[in-house]
């Protein structure tokens, strides 16, 4: 595990860096015996099946399909393979191009077999050799194939700061008892809980510049990206640096000290939050990380984010896709006029790690105020526009290569001038088994994917036409069987069958202040400190704020729904991130404006306040991204609390899939206070719910949310108020409609043309049992696929699922 060092300029400072190589090497056994061992006696059984001396027309035929279902097999094994790989543009692994090899091996064969029918027919007719002196047949089996397999060591580098260097001053004879003697007079009456502003009205002017570090990954079912980034924070106007009016000193009154280095836990810092963020990790603590302080009260901070937010993918051209996902940084409770966000003009890129599957184009920042008519205030918020685009090598080779040799293969055997029936009915089942892998190849595509009502990606589409041309190859294998034995007997063939069609695919290209600082230091206390320190002098927060014991508190909930983040069918929940908004009166917090030179209001975490125990009881999981001791409460000086809890909610919603994918659902959220009944806490709610907020959904249209109040009695107490959420939500069906039910029903329909064309020799009729079946098996894997997605519900199977059972011709004919 070698290390490395290395430092990075960071604004005014510089930072070491120390780099840990851990390098590992993987035991292949298992591999070995999984994939590699089946694989080759697959292949080697389909070669010596294909090149064995048989002479019979039934033995030559039963060659092709021998080498479609090797080749099927290869397909899946290397879609499984791939499934579990980074989407690297460097290629397949070394086991992912071992089984593409088998898989050329398998398509060589088997073409091989097809001009071996072919070239026997025409010698059985006395027809010339087309190649040669009978030679070409061994120029074929002396023929080669390999390839020189290079495997690079992969080495995982995990970066992370083991600590902050600073240069203390330019004179190396600072003294201990300064630095002491320095923070004991900064920090005597420091309240952290408090802007660092010596008037009320004055703005905290905050500047970020964040630094992306690297993108961990993105789930395009989920809509989300991951990312480390550091923010970076300047106070006066993530590194983030503004200058604090309570932390300034004469440096000539502690031995020329200009600098200082203090636990981020111990200062006031703002509130940047990332607004459409899912989940958010701190690998450096508060408490582990500091900040770097001058004598003129700037601050420079640096903070270390592991970063999921929502990032609406655009899937219309994957793999060939270029994404913006949007970063949005705002102060989570101080409007503009309190704390004023901007951004710098550098970005810092010197630390990027670039990623396996996706390449980042450029980042750009924009700053935004927007007014609310609904709030009536004005947001101000910085964009980051993060522009990335796919590497699609990985998925040409997994997908796009595999599904144009079947098909070529198909489309080759299929149309070759076969004369004998054996080799005519051969060519039904042969179609039928190219539809088979297509179909789940499409299905692992799609899974992956949003169910976006955009329509397919340009790989979906480019499957689909797959599947459209082995379906028309399969029809018209049918009705060159039915026209023949309409020739047989002397009737003319249709002029329309000398009809052509050509598809082409287009390719498509997406366009793709000045810093205000006190002049003079204060050292008395400001209004805000007086205010503080007078109101919160006795309170306690464990106890309910009223006057009387007998009164009760009257809390307005007002939730605002930011995003459906995922629904899980099979767990029957469903994840919502929301802002948990409450309003009530504190008897305890309140002040006479004149005695405080009119300060009508006052922020404090809502960590030191009492607030309400409003709980959702049908919770599974919950995350609040954003920490008591960094969420603050508006108080108003008749005291009036408002509070908003930033809510990561995954709750149980039972899910009624009769009618999917045209489903519509019904979640509810049941809130109520867990200690307090209605005679100490009662909840209203506001009308209507506010939606304002609300990003859409690839998947789901809002409908509505509507609030209802109930009650829950007991014989021995009073009663609980709950308060009901019922959002109702709308399926987005085109993508299942383009995934499922048209890939299903033009499988179903060639089966039926085939199963019931008006064909009367033995080999016709035969060859029907093997359609059918074929039909059978792809049917069951589509909605054993749907299945997996569906709750296990005594209900019966969704609409989609009942389709394809009825769309089955083997089920029908039972």
């Amino acid at each position: 595990m070698p290390a490395n060092k290395s430092t990075v300029l960071n604004g005014d400072t510089t930072q070491v860096i120390i780099d840990y190589d851990i390098v590992i090497q993987r035991k292949p056994v298992y591999y070995l015996l999984t994939f590699i061992l089946p694989c080759f006696m697959i292949t080697t059984i389909s070669i010596v099946g294909v090149f064995s001396p048989f002479n019979d027309v039934g033995d030559r035929e039963e060659k092709v399909t021998m080498g479609l279902t090797t080749l099927l097999t290869m397909t899946l094994v290397l879609t499984l393979i791939a499934d579990k790989m980074p989407k690297s543009s460097e290629g397949l692994s070394l086991l992912g191009t071992y089984v593409l090899l088998q898989i050329v091996i398998a398509a060589v064969t088997t073409l091989i077999s097809v001009v071996i029918m072919y070239q026997s027919r025409s010698w059985a007719f006395g027809k010339p050799n087309y190649f040669g002196n009978g030679d070409g047949f061994d120029i074929f089996a002396r023929a080669k194939s390999g390839r020189t397999a290079i495997l690079k060591e992969i080495q995982f580098t995990f970066h992370h700061v083991i600590e902050r260097l600073y240069e203390k001053c330019e004179e190396k004879n600072l003294r201990k008892s300064d630095e002491q003697r320095l923070v004991n007079s900064l920090f005597s009456d420091y309240n952290k809980n408090l802007r660092p502003v010596l008037e009320t009205a004055d703005v905290v002017n905050v500047i970020l510049s964040p630094a992306l570090f690297s993108i961990v990954g993105t789930d395009e079912a989920l809509e989300s990206i991951t990312i480390v980034v550091w923010l970076n924070m300047v106070c006066f106007t993530w590194y983030m640096r503004w200058t604090d009016s309570f932390l300034q000193w004469n440096s000539t009154e502690f031995g020329g000290l200009n600098e200082l280095l203090i636990p981020v836990s111990k200062i006031w810092y703002p509130d940047i939050t990332v607004s459409n963020m899912i989940d958010v990790e701190m690998p450096i603590s508060d408490e582990k990380n500091y900040a770097i302080i001058n004598d003129k009260g700037a601050i420079h901070i640096s903070v270390s984010q592991i970063l999921t937010m929502q990032c609406s993918f655009h899937i219309i051209m994957f793999p060939f896709d270029i994404q913006n996902c949007t970063l949005e940084a705002a102060s989570w409770m101080f409007y503009p006029d309190k704390v004023d966000v901007s951004y710098s003009n550098n970005i810092d890129m010197t630390a990027f790690h670039p990623n396996s599957e996706w390449d980042l184009i450029s980042i750009f920042a924009r700053k935004s105020m927007d007014f609310s008519e609904h709030h009536k205030v004005t947001w101000g918020s910085v964009y980051y526009d993060i522009i990335i685009q796919r590497k699609p090598i990985y998925y040409l080779l997994t997908f796009v290569l595999p599904c144009f040799m079947i098909t070529t293969i198909s489309i080759v055997g299929i149309f070759a001038p076969f004369n004998d029936l054996g080799d005519r009915e051969e060519k039904v089942t042969m179609g039928l088994t190219t539809l088979l892998p297509m179909t789940v190849i499409f299905t692992f595509i799609a899974d992956e994917m949003p169910k976006s009502s955009e329509g397919l990606p340009l790989l979906g589409i480019y499957i689909s036409l797959q599947i459209g041309i082995a379906s028309l190859t399969s029809l018209s294998a049918v009705m060159i069987m039915h026209l023949s034995r309409q020739w047989n007997f002397g009737k003319p063939v249709p002029a329309w069958i000398s009809t052509v069609m050509q598809l082409k695919l287009q390719e498509h290209n997406s366009p793709l202040k000045e810093v205000k600082t006190a002049d003079d230091f204060k050292e008395h206390y400001t209004q805000q400190e007086r205010l503080v320190k007078k109101i919160f002098e006795n309170y306690n927060k464990k106890v309910r704020p009223t006057a009387d014991t007998a009164d009760v508190i009257n809390v307005t909930l007002n939730p605002a729904l930011y995003s459906i983040v995922r629904t899980d069918e099979v767990a029957e929940s469903i994840t919502i991130v929301q802002y948990f908004r409450m309003t009530w009166k504190d008897a305890f917090l309140t002040w006479e404006l004149n005695e405080f030179g009119g300060m009508e209001q006052l922020y404090i975490p809502i960590s030191e306040i009492w607030y309400p125990d409003l709980t959702v009881v049908n919770t599974i999981n919950i995350k609040e991204p954003i920490s008591e001791e960094r969420n603050f409460a508006f108080i108003n000086y008749d005291g009036i609390v408002s509070a908003e809890i930033n809510q990561i909610l995954t709750m149980h919603c039972v899910f009624d899939i009769t009618m999917f994918p045209f489903d519509i659902q019904n979640c509810t959220m049941a809130v109520i206070s867990w200690g307090y009944n209605e005679n100490r806490l009662n909840i209203f709610v506001t009308i209507p719910t506010d939606t304002y907020l609300y990003k859409n959904s690839s998947e789901w249209d809002l409908i509505s949310m509507t609030a209802r109040k109930a009650k829950d009695e007991y014989e021995f107490e009073t009663a609980f108020v709950y308060v009901h959420y019922d959002i109702l939500i709308q399926r987005k069906p085109i993508y299942y409609l383009l995934t499922f039910v048209l890939p299903s029903f033009i499988i179903t329909t060639i089966g039926i043309i085939g199963i019931f064309a008006p064909f009367n020799d033995l080999g016709y009729r035969e060859e029907k049992v093997p359609m059918g079946l074929t039909t059978l098996l792809t049917m069951i894997v589509v909605l054993t696929l749907i299945a997996d997605k569906m709750p296990k519900s005594s209900v019966g199977l969704p609409l989609l699922g009942n389709a394809l059972q009825l769309l089955n011709p083997s089920y029908r004919s039972n």
